[in-house]
Protein backbone atom coordinates (compact mmCIF):
# COMPACT_ATOMS: atom_id res chain seq x y z
CA UNK A 1 0.00 0.00 0.00
CA UNK A 2 1.44 3.38 -1.06
CA UNK A 3 -0.33 5.43 1.56
CA UNK A 4 -2.09 4.51 4.78
CA UNK A 5 -4.90 6.78 5.99
CA UNK A 6 -5.04 7.81 9.63
CA UNK A 7 -7.59 5.74 11.56
CA UNK A 8 -9.65 8.74 12.64
CA UNK A 9 -10.63 9.81 9.08
CA UNK A 10 -14.25 9.05 8.19
CA UNK A 11 -14.74 6.56 5.35
CA UNK A 12 -16.52 9.21 3.29
CA UNK A 13 -13.47 11.49 3.49
CA UNK A 14 -11.11 8.61 2.61
CA UNK A 15 -13.18 7.89 -0.48
CA UNK A 16 -13.04 11.55 -1.54
CA UNK A 17 -9.28 11.68 -1.13
CA UNK A 18 -8.87 8.53 -3.23
CA UNK A 19 -11.23 9.92 -5.88
CA UNK A 20 -9.43 13.27 -6.06
CA UNK A 21 -6.04 11.56 -6.24
CA UNK A 22 -7.24 9.24 -9.01
CA UNK A 23 -8.76 12.19 -10.91
CA UNK A 24 -5.49 14.12 -10.75
CA UNK A 25 -3.53 11.12 -12.02
CA UNK A 26 -5.96 10.64 -14.92
CA UNK A 27 -5.80 14.35 -15.82
CA UNK A 28 -2.00 14.29 -15.78
CA UNK A 29 -1.88 11.21 -17.99
CA UNK A 30 -4.43 12.74 -20.39
CA UNK A 31 -2.52 16.00 -20.63
CA UNK A 32 0.76 14.19 -21.25
CA UNK A 33 -0.36 11.68 -23.88
CA UNK A 34 -3.52 13.12 -25.37
CA UNK A 35 -2.79 16.86 -25.44
CA UNK A 36 -5.17 18.70 -27.74
CA UNK A 37 -7.37 15.74 -28.63
CA UNK A 38 -10.44 17.08 -26.77
CA UNK A 39 -10.40 20.20 -28.95
CA UNK A 40 -10.39 18.32 -32.21
CA UNK A 41 -6.68 19.02 -32.62
CA UNK A 42 -3.97 16.61 -33.53
CA UNK A 43 -1.94 14.86 -30.86
CA UNK A 44 0.88 17.15 -29.80
CA UNK A 45 -1.08 20.28 -30.80
CA UNK A 46 0.07 23.31 -28.77
CA UNK A 47 -3.49 24.55 -28.11
CA UNK A 48 -5.06 24.60 -24.65
CA UNK A 49 -6.69 21.27 -23.83
CA UNK A 50 -10.20 21.32 -22.40
CA UNK A 51 -10.80 18.60 -19.86
CA UNK A 52 -13.98 16.60 -20.23
CA UNK A 53 -14.69 16.92 -16.50
CA UNK A 54 -16.80 19.68 -15.09
CA UNK A 55 -16.19 21.28 -11.72
CA UNK A 56 -18.02 23.32 -9.10
CA UNK A 57 -16.42 25.10 -6.13
CA UNK A 58 -18.03 25.03 -2.68
CA UNK A 59 -17.10 27.66 -0.10
CA UNK A 60 -18.54 28.69 3.23
CA UNK A 61 -19.92 26.81 6.20
CA UNK A 62 -19.20 23.29 5.03
CA UNK A 63 -17.35 20.37 6.54
CA UNK A 64 -15.44 19.68 3.33
CA UNK A 65 -15.22 22.87 1.18
CA UNK A 66 -13.34 22.62 -2.08
CA UNK A 67 -13.68 21.91 -5.79
CA UNK A 68 -15.81 18.93 -6.78
CA UNK A 69 -16.18 17.16 -10.14
CA UNK A 70 -19.76 17.11 -11.38
CA UNK A 71 -21.68 15.43 -14.16
CA UNK A 72 -24.37 16.77 -16.43
CA UNK A 73 -27.73 17.93 -15.02
CA UNK A 74 -26.51 18.21 -11.42
CA UNK A 75 -28.48 20.19 -8.85
CA UNK A 76 -27.00 22.23 -6.00
CA UNK A 77 -28.43 20.02 -3.26
CA UNK A 78 -26.57 16.93 -4.47
CA UNK A 79 -23.25 18.81 -4.56
CA UNK A 80 -23.80 20.33 -1.11
CA UNK A 81 -24.45 16.83 0.28
CA UNK A 82 -20.93 15.84 -0.75
CA UNK A 83 -19.41 18.67 1.27
CA UNK A 84 -21.31 18.12 4.54
CA UNK A 85 -20.69 15.46 7.16
CA UNK A 86 -23.54 12.91 7.39
CA UNK A 87 -24.46 13.87 10.98
CA UNK A 88 -24.66 17.55 10.12
CA UNK A 89 -26.56 16.88 6.91
CA UNK A 90 -29.44 15.39 8.91
CA UNK A 91 -29.81 18.60 10.93
CA UNK A 92 -30.18 21.08 8.03
CA UNK A 93 -32.73 21.59 5.28
CA UNK A 94 -31.28 21.74 1.76
CA UNK A 95 -34.44 20.75 -0.12
CA UNK A 96 -34.99 24.30 -1.38
CA UNK A 97 -31.94 23.90 -3.64
CA UNK A 98 -33.14 20.73 -5.34
CA UNK A 99 -34.12 22.76 -8.41
CA UNK A 100 -30.98 24.96 -8.59
CA UNK A 101 -28.84 23.63 -11.45
CA UNK A 102 -25.06 23.95 -11.25
CA UNK A 103 -22.79 24.10 -14.24
CA UNK A 104 -19.08 23.92 -14.93
CA UNK A 105 -17.24 26.75 -13.17
CA UNK A 106 -19.96 27.69 -10.68
CA UNK A 107 -19.07 28.79 -7.17
CA UNK A 108 -21.60 28.00 -4.45
CA UNK A 109 -21.24 30.00 -1.23
CA UNK A 110 -23.03 28.18 1.58
CA UNK A 111 -24.25 29.79 4.79
CA UNK A 112 -26.14 27.96 7.55
CA UNK A 113 -28.37 29.87 9.98
CA UNK A 114 -30.70 28.13 12.44
CA UNK A 115 -30.63 24.91 10.44
CA UNK A 116 -31.53 26.66 7.18
CA UNK A 117 -29.02 26.61 4.35
CA UNK A 118 -28.65 29.70 2.17
CA UNK A 119 -26.72 29.35 -1.08
CA UNK A 120 -25.50 32.11 -3.36
CA UNK A 121 -24.26 31.21 -6.81
CA UNK A 122 -21.38 32.97 -8.53
CA UNK A 123 -18.50 32.13 -10.89
CA UNK A 124 -15.26 30.53 -9.73
CA UNK A 125 -12.38 33.02 -9.69
CA UNK A 126 -10.48 33.19 -12.98
CA UNK A 127 -7.34 31.77 -11.34
CA UNK A 128 -9.25 28.61 -10.34
CA UNK A 129 -10.98 28.35 -13.72
CA UNK A 130 -7.60 28.53 -15.47
CA UNK A 131 -6.17 25.87 -13.19
CA UNK A 132 -9.11 23.54 -13.84
CA UNK A 133 -9.13 24.38 -17.59
CA UNK A 134 -12.69 25.73 -17.41
CA UNK A 135 -13.60 28.19 -20.20
CA UNK A 136 -13.61 31.84 -19.13
CA UNK A 137 -16.39 34.41 -19.59
CA UNK A 138 -14.72 37.30 -21.42
CA UNK A 139 -17.51 39.75 -20.56
CA UNK A 140 -17.07 39.36 -16.79
CA UNK A 141 -13.27 39.49 -16.47
CA UNK A 142 -11.41 42.37 -14.81
CA UNK A 143 -8.04 43.82 -15.83
CA UNK A 144 -6.37 41.70 -13.15
CA UNK A 145 -8.10 38.59 -14.52
CA UNK A 146 -6.84 39.27 -18.06
CA UNK A 147 -3.30 39.63 -16.72
CA UNK A 148 -3.43 36.00 -15.58
CA UNK A 149 -3.47 34.91 -19.23
CA UNK A 150 -0.15 34.24 -20.96
CA UNK A 151 1.06 37.14 -23.08
CA UNK A 152 -1.29 39.68 -21.48
CA UNK A 153 0.33 42.40 -19.42
CA UNK A 154 -0.98 45.52 -17.74
CA UNK A 155 -1.25 47.58 -20.95
CA UNK A 156 -3.08 45.00 -23.06
CA UNK A 157 -5.39 44.07 -20.17
CA UNK A 158 -6.28 47.77 -19.81
CA UNK A 159 -6.94 48.07 -23.58
CA UNK A 160 -9.23 45.01 -23.51
CA UNK A 161 -11.34 46.33 -20.62
CA UNK A 162 -11.43 49.83 -22.13
CA UNK A 163 -12.54 48.41 -25.51
CA UNK A 164 -15.27 46.42 -23.76
CA UNK A 165 -16.50 49.49 -21.84
CA UNK A 166 -16.55 51.62 -25.02
CA UNK A 167 -18.62 48.97 -26.81
CA UNK A 168 -21.56 48.52 -24.47
CA UNK A 169 -19.90 46.43 -21.76
CA UNK A 170 -19.95 43.26 -23.87
CA UNK A 171 -17.07 41.67 -25.71
CA UNK A 172 -16.99 38.75 -28.10
CA UNK A 173 -13.85 36.64 -28.39
CA UNK A 174 -13.52 37.59 -32.07
CA UNK A 175 -13.18 41.25 -31.04
CA UNK A 176 -9.87 40.55 -29.27
CA UNK A 177 -8.27 40.79 -32.73
CA UNK A 178 -9.24 44.50 -32.76
CA UNK A 179 -7.13 45.27 -29.67
CA UNK A 180 -3.72 46.83 -30.24
CA UNK A 181 -1.00 44.38 -29.18
CA UNK A 182 -2.97 41.24 -30.04
CA UNK A 183 -1.84 39.80 -33.34
CA UNK A 184 -3.04 36.68 -35.14
CA UNK A 185 -0.79 34.29 -33.19
CA UNK A 186 -1.72 35.71 -29.78
CA UNK A 187 -5.41 35.87 -30.74
CA UNK A 188 -5.45 32.22 -31.75
CA UNK A 189 -3.80 31.22 -28.45
CA UNK A 190 -6.09 33.42 -26.32
CA UNK A 191 -9.31 32.30 -28.02
CA UNK A 192 -8.79 28.80 -26.59
CA UNK A 193 -9.37 30.11 -23.06
CA UNK A 194 -12.91 31.39 -23.67
CA UNK A 195 -16.40 29.92 -24.16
Amino acid sequence: MLFKFPHNLPDRFRFRLCFVFASVVVMLVMSRYNHGADMGGKSGDKSVMRLSHQYVALHGELDYPGIYPIGANVMADSVIKLAMAPGRLNSVDISSFAAMPVINGDLLKVEVKNGVVNVTKDLMPVSERLLMKIPLDISKMSEADFQLLPGIGVAIAHRIVEYRQNNGGKLRVEELANIEGIGDKKFKMLSNYFK
